[in-house]
């Protein structure tokens, strides 16, 4: 966060939502870390590589909807991109 803040003309992109821990479920960390980077209008958050970290033989879409919705509540709308890996 302190880089960001240094450099509040230059634009951030926090690829693939942050790499959250998806296939054990952890969430509370991440989520914190989020809730403070996306209070700075320069990070856009880019939706994409969240079926790396969830199981790969087993992953569900409710399996990362708890991580979508967080991206979702706190990052402004503009500040969200999609990427197809």
């Amino acid at each position: 966060m302190n880089l960001v803040n240094r450099f509040p003309e230059q634009a951030f992109v926090l690829d693939h939502i942050a790499k959250p821990d998806i296939k054990s479920g952890t969430i509370q960390s991440w989520k914190e870390n989020i809730t403070e980077l996306a209070k700075a209008e320069n990070v856009m958050c880019k939706i994409s590589g969240m079926v790396t970290e969830a199981n790969w033989y087993s992953w569900t879409a409710d399996d990362k909807k708890p991580y979508f919705d967080v991206i979702y509540e706190k990052f402004l709308k503009e500040n969200l991109m999609f990427g197809s890996d």
